[in-house]
C-alpha cells in the first residue's frame, strides 16, 4: 500500500473516531483539530522504517527547516526536539528493518503515549492512525 492510501484510510478512522467523540461525548470540533492531523501523520508514521517512505522524507525536511530555525534565528529552544527528530528518523531509516519492530501495535502504543503532554485525544488518535496503518498492511503482530 502507498502512502496516499494510507493516509486515505487514517482520515476514515480518524472521522468516525471523530463523529463517536462529537455525538458521544459531546467534544467540540476545536479540542479535535489537532487529533485528528496527529491521527493522519500517525497513518504513516510506520513507514518510517523504509529509507525513501514519505514520513521518511517528511521528517527529514522538517528537521532540515528546524535545524535553519535554530541557526539564522536563534530559535534555540527546539534544539533538542528537531536532534531527537532527526536521529530517530536517521537511524529508522537505515537500520531497522521494513516492517519489523516499527510495524507493531506495541510500537504504536508506546509512540501514541509519548504525545500525552497534548491530550488523551492526541494519544487516542495516534494509536488509531498508526493501528490504521497495521490493519491495512495485514500486520498482526502485538509484540
Amino acid at each position: 500500500m502507498n502512502w496516499k492510501e494510507h493516509i486515505g484510510i487514517g482520515a476514515g478512522v480518524s472521522l468516525v473516531l471523530l463523529l463517536i467523540l462529537l455525538i458521544g461525548f459531546k467534544i467540540s470540533i476545536g479540542q479535535l483539530i489537532l487529533p485528528l492531523f496527529i491521527g493522519m501523520i500517525y497513518s504513516i508514521l510506520p513507514d518510517i522504517d523504509h529509507p525513501i517512505s514519505k514520513i521518511t522524507w517528511s521528517f527529514l525536511t522538517i528537521t532540515t527547516i528546524g535545524f535553519s530555525l535554530v541557526y539564522f534565528l536563534g530559535m534555540t529552544k527546539i534544539f533538542v526536539y528537531v536532534l531527537l527528530l532527526q536521529i530517530a528518523t536517521v537511524y529508522c531509516a537505515n537500520h531497522l528493518p521494513h516492517r519489523g519492530i516499527v510495524h507493531r501495535y506495541a510500537t504504536g502504543l508506546v509512540l501514541s503515549l509519548l504525545l500525552f503532554n497534548l491530550g488523551w485525544l492526541a494519544v487516542l488518535f495516534g494509536f488509531f492512525g498508526y493501528a490504521s496503518h497495521l490493519v491495512a498492511d495485514k500486520e498482526w503482530k502485538f509484540i
